[in-house]
Order: structure tokens, then sequence, then C-alpha cells
């Protein structure tokens, strides 16, 4: 490969990386602290269905906040757990969580007193307007993390909260959660829009 054609690989890998990142768009954003929290059952899920803003649909980064005491030990007391995060279609009967996704590797998370944002990333998921995101755990010490609840979104929409242990079928509640979703439009749209003005600068700068 000689030197310019390498150049402009390395162009055009830059390029697509940097239009991807800076077209990423919040789609569904609760993450107004109303002060509750809700303890989900251990290892079962729980999450909230939403209706996501704007047009872009492609899932980049889904953001759960946490909160590290579920009111019977002292506020403020670190621990860790095994986490893992779902994206859900709603096909399910009457609308409950049917066609998984996305479901994200097992991590193990240590997290500190008070509140904290777990961040997942999403390799550029589609979901449809309206879905349902659920968090898991298991193997958590010293005491089981919780929920915190929020008040109502400020991007998107939550109709609804749903849970389910391990063994049982889903429950609809009605508790929205502190989170944030981000996603982008098509993958490559515009990227491919970057890299062909990259290719016409560097056919001009060739023929100059």
């Amino acid at each position: 490969m000689n030197k310019s054609v390498a150049q402009l690989f390395c162009g055009l890998m830059v390029t697509i990386g940097v239009a991807i990142t800076s077209n990423a768009s919040s789609i569904y954003t609760a993450m107004m602290a109303n002060g509750g929290v809700a303890l989900p059952p251990l290892n079962g899920e729980i999450g909230n269905e939403v209706t996501a803003a704007g047009n872009d649909r492609y899932v980049t980064s889904l953001g759960i906040e946490i909160y590290s005491q579920n009111g019977v030990f002292p506020a403020g007391s670190p621990g860790y757990a095994d986490f893992r995060a779902q994206l859900y279609a709603n096909n399910g009967v009457g609308g409950q969580p049917g066609s998984l996704l996305w479901q994200s590797a097992v991590e193990t998370i240590n997290y500190p007193g008070g509140l904290s944002l777990l961040t997942f990333s999403v390799p550029d998921v589609l979901v449809p307007d309206t879905f349902t995101w659920t968090l898991q755990y298991d193997n958590t010490s010293p005491i089981p993390p919780a929920l915190a609840l929020s008040a109502a979104p400020t991007v998107g929409a939550s109709d609804s909260g749903w849970f389910r242990g391990p063994s049982s079928a889903w429950t609809q509640e009605t508790d929205t959660y502190m989170a944030q979703i981000q996603a982008v439009p098509e993958p490559g749209t515009g990227a491919l829009l970057s890299v062909g003005a990259l290719i016409f600068w560097f056919w001009r700068k060739k023929t100059a």
C-alpha cells in the first residue's frame, strides 16, 4: 500500500468514526430523580417501556441509574454486582416485552454509595418507536442495588414499567426509572457522505 493510499484509508476510518459519533442523539431521557427507588427481583428483570423521540432508531448507548441501597440498609453503602441489560420489542401477548433485540454481556461493576449511572455500549441495534429496556443483576454484595425513580421523561415518553422474576411472567406497573438512551440514524448514512467528500478532496489534490 503506497503512502497516499494509506493516508486516504486512515482518513476514511477517522472520518467514519467521527461522523457516526457526532450524529448520536438522545431518543429517551428520564433523569430527574424524585427520591424513590425500586428493588429488582434477584436475577429477574425490571425496566421501562419507552416511546422514542426523533427519528434516530439505531441505539448506541443505554444508561441506567441505580442506587446503592434498598431502603433498609444505611444510605451511601457501596457494593458490586453482576449486571446485564436488555432491549425488547413490545410484541408479546398484550403488548408485553416479546422479541429480544439485544442483550449485553454480564458485567461485574463496583458502584459507589448513592446514585450511580451504569452505561452499556449498544452495537447500533435497530429499535421500533416503542420498546422496552430492562436491567437484571446477580451475585450482589453486600446489599442489593435498587433502580432510582424518575419524574416524567424530558425526552421521549414512558408508557409503563415491566418486571419479572427468573421464572415468572411479565408484570406491568407504572413506575418510571432514571435512564437515558442514545441512538444514531441508519449506520453509514452520514459516514458515506463524509467518505464521498474526502474522496473528492483527495482526487482534486491529485489532479491539482
